[in-house]
């Protein structure tokens, strides 16, 4: 090589060379085109390019490789175009390219790993690695879990695999690419995700497919694939969805196909008479009960919750409920959503019949006991507890109760619900409290004494506030896939601030 030093563009394809060592291309400091395909390479050295760093284009297609070292296109800043389809990799590399500030007009456009062996599209590019285009065509692919798109990813190619479903997951995943392929899969048309799949095509697929949705075809069932029906074209059907069986899917699917739904829903009645008849009193209540919590399951699953919680407070609590607890819940991290009668009330509407209505649509129901509450409330609490899920119902006493001045609905519910008390004694009270135990004790010892208290409170507080976010929940509004792990500890006005 010696004798073309200055040459800008080396074609070996052909050449029998199974290792490929750092010597080969070490003089040829000017090379920016590389084409090596068909050489049978089965081994590059980790520094087989140290010596190239103007190469832009790099061609090892229809080569032996498996495998190559994550670094050995790092330094290569002017890198462009990557060919290594047709060789023998089954996992993604975490190949760690030149990162260029000005990307993607600038940097690596093209990462070519199709006709390999993939069955995983992770790992592909090492973290904050970017690279315009990835053509994963022609490989071993059933989903797309673990790749990574997004702000180092444009554009990825993914025909010609084997991919039958896409979980949600998965189409969150394409939803921030700007184009991609998915022509020529087997898709499964009697899957479980088929609905959601059929709403994404006619959504976002539409925006970043490379091919109209209509072209994506069924391969499964089989009579679909012979029908050639398309993806869009296939109903629903909740008896497809068969994803334990999926080994037998085509067989339990053409025999479910043959049998009439009045039928197998008679037969199930005679079976049912026949098991009740002959089972004893007890059992028949047992199969009622079992009715009501199916019954009562399905119609909580379906009820469609707009608020988080309502909260039902006396007068003389509302500067507590709208300057403590409010803020405290709607700022924090669930972001919840709350329904107060003050802020919630729609001119027009009757007054009872709307907040019976909206407290329904309401996931929580928190209840702000205090004396006025009890003396001005107590009709009003004898009517609402009696329509209320005791599970829902959280209780906030407000200041210290006795039990025997409660009404009788709440004395009867109060240790079958989550009851809070907030702590009632602040630091600004303890310290008039230590203040008049001067006179017996000294002053570094009260201020001992104080500094304890304060502590105490603080800490009954993060308990106050840790329990009520338990028994809260997690918000209908708060996405869990980016949830993380935080510890409260309050503030000095006494509501909760975030750890992480």
């Amino acid at each position: 090589m010696s004798h073309f030093k200055n040459i800008n563009a080396l074609n070996i394809s052909g050449s029998p060379i199974q290792y490929f060592g750092s010597a080969i291309l070490m003089e040829l400091h000017q090379l920016r085109e590389l084409t090596a395909s068909s050489c049978t390479i089965r081994i590059i050295d980790d520094g087989a390019f140290k010596h190239n760093i103007l190469l832009a284009f790099i061609d090892l297609s229809k080569n032996e490789l498996n495998t190559l070292h994550s670094d050995l296109f790092k330094d290569l800043k002017h890198l462009i175009h990557l060919d290594l389809s047709h060789n023998k990799f089954t996992t993604g590399q975490g190949f760690d390219f030149y990162k260029h500030a000005e990307w993607p007009t600038c940097g690596i456009q093209l990462l070519d790993m199709s006709s390999n062996a993939l069955e995983r599209a992770a790992n592909l590019v090492g973290f904050g690695c970017k690279v315009k285009r990835i053509d994963l065509a022609e490989n071993l692919l059933k989903d797309v879990s673990g790749m990574t798109t997004g702000r180092w990813i444009n554009e990825i190619n993914l025909s010609g695999n084997r991919i039958t479903t896409l979980s949600q997951s998965s189409l969150e995943t394409l939803d921030k690419l700007k184009y991609v392929n998915l022509t020529n899969n087997l898709f499964d048309c009697g899957s479980c995700n088929l609905l959601k799949f059929q709403i994404w095509l006619n959504s976002s697929g539409r925006k970043i497919l490379s091919t109209p949705p209509e072209d994506l075809r069924c391969s499964f069932p089989a009579h679909l694939r012979q029908q050639k029906k398309k993806v869009l074209e296939v109903p629903y059907d909740s008896r497809f969805c068969l994803g334990q069986f999926h080994a037998n899917s085509e067989t339990v699917l053409f025999q479910l196909e043959t049998i009439n739904q009045f039928i197998f829903l008679f037969l199930v009645t005679i079976i049912i008479t026949l098991i009740t008849s002959i089972l004893s009193i007890y059992h028949q209540e047992l199969f009622k009960s079992m009715g009501n919590i199916i019954k009562n399951a399905i119609s909580k699953r379906k009820k469609e919750f707009i608020y988080d919680a309502s909260i039902s407070y006396s007068t003389s609590d509302e500067s507590w409920v709208l300057h403590e607890l409010r803020p405290a819940l709607e700022d924090g991290e669930q972001k919840y959503k709350l329904f107060l009668n003050e802020r919630e009330l729609i001119l027009g509407k009757v007054m009872k019949q709307y907040m019976k209505t909206s407290m329904d649509r309401c996931r929580k129901s928190i209840v702000i006991l205090s004396k006025d509450f009890m003396d001005s409330e107590q009709k009003t609490w004898e009517n609402w507890a009696s329509n209320t899920h005791l599970e829902n119902l959280i209780l906030i006493a407000r200041e210290e109760l006795n039990r025997d001045d409660m009404p009788h609905n709440l004395k009867s519910v109060i240790k079958a619900v989550t009851y809070l008390e907030w702590p009632t004694k602040s630091p600004s009270c303890m310290q008039e409290t230590v203040n008049t135990m001067a006179d017996d004790y000294s002053v570094q010892k009260n201020e001992l004494e104080l500094e304890k208290t304060d502590i105490s409170y603080k800490h009954l507080l993060e308990i106050f506030w840790k329990d009520l976010l338990k028994a809260l929940g997690d918000s209908i509004f708060f996405d869990t896939t980016v949830k993380k792990d935080v510890e409260y500890v309050c503030e000095p006005h006494g509501s909760p601030a975030k750890k992480h």
